[in-house]
């Protein structure tokens, strides 16, 4: 999977989902992100301070289909 443009999928994620990520986490995954689905998914809710396995599947989910509308495969 690759993501065709971060920094908008980061925005989008911000004003829709209140994922809001710090700019030094915005820049760490801009730079380097994360290459498959679940890993980026990870990376994100790590970056905003959440518990991957604690957050709710109906964010989760939304979070998911943010990724995949800006993936190509």
């Amino acid at each position: 999977m690759i993501i065709l443009d971060v920094p908008a999928l980061l925005d989008e994620l911000c004003v829709k989902l209140g994922l809001c990520l710090d700019p030094d986490a915005r820049a760490r995954i801009s730079i380097s992100p994360p290459k498959d689905l679940d890993a980026f998914e990870t990376a994100v809710l790590l970056a905003e301070g959440r518990d991957p396995l604690q957050t709710e599947r109906r964010l989760r989910h939304e979070l998911r289909e943010c990724i995949l509308r800006f993936a190509s495969s």
